[in-house]
């Protein structure tokens, strides 16, 4: 019993980790995961997985998992799926090369290339260049990982928007409104249908559907 408590306690931060992911998503898609159970899973290496004994399993009586992921010179242990307890393949030398480590010095150095260069572009914005709202959720988080606001005069990230998108794309290009929904959710994942369709139905298109990119971005830095 006195094991299974060191187990338990060690384990406490991953599990807390599952959990707070699963509130997460509970808030952010709740009609979409109503009367769902939401499985979620620990996801790290062989060696953190064998330290912290996850090869045990987490919680999987409360649908809380974990997926091994070995480097291709490792030898992984047996998979549990009676406790959730997954290995994944070996992941390949590039990815085996990323360290969580590396990433939250990066981002304490305020060295945001080599920060976003081992993040997925949405999962950088967020991190790197998180909102005020953002920022006030998870406030504990940010100014443990040492992220700073970005504080910007609106009027020049307006110019410099515009001028990077006149200069790619021509002053009067007009971009179809499926693919700026598209580049909007790439940056933020957490838009919604619901609130992409009121932004465009607000901003100025023609009948073909299509919006003035120059044009959108004077409407969005427009304050109402």
């Amino acid at each position: 019993m006195q094991h299974l408590g060191l187990l338990q306690e060690v384990q406490r931060p991953r599990t807390q980790a599952a959990l707070s992911l699963r509130s997460t998503l509970t808030e952010q898609f709740h009609q979409s995961l109503k009367d769902e159970t939401a499985y979620v899973f620990y996801v790290c290496g062989h060696q953190v997985a064998q330290k912290y004994g996850l090869y045990r399993g987490l919680q999987a009586t409360d649908e809380m998992g974990v997926v091994v992921v070995p480097r291709e010179d490792e030898e992984p242990l047996m998979e549990t799926p009676s406790q959730l307890v997954f290995v994944a393949d070996p992941c390949c030398a590039k990815v085996a090369g990323l360290s969580g480590l590396k990433v939250r010095a990066a981002i304490r150095a305020g060295n945001n290339t080599e920060a976003a260069q081992a993040m997925a572009p949405a999962a950088a914005r967020y991190l790197l260049a998180p909102t005020e709202t953002e920022l006030l959720d998870h406030q504990a988080d940010f100014e443990k990982l040492g992220v700073q606001p970005f504080i910007a005069d609106p009027v020049v990230s307006r110019d410099k928007l515009k001028e990077a998108l006149s200069s790619r794309l021509g002053p009067k290009a007009m971009v179809p409104v499926n693919d700026l929904s598209k580049l909007l959710q790439a940056l933020d994942p957490s838009w919604t249908h619901e609130e992409l369709s009121k932004l465009f139905k607000a901003s100025e298109h023609n009948c073909d559907g299509n919006v003035s990119a120059v044009g959108f971005v004077d409407w969005l830095f427009t304050v109402r």
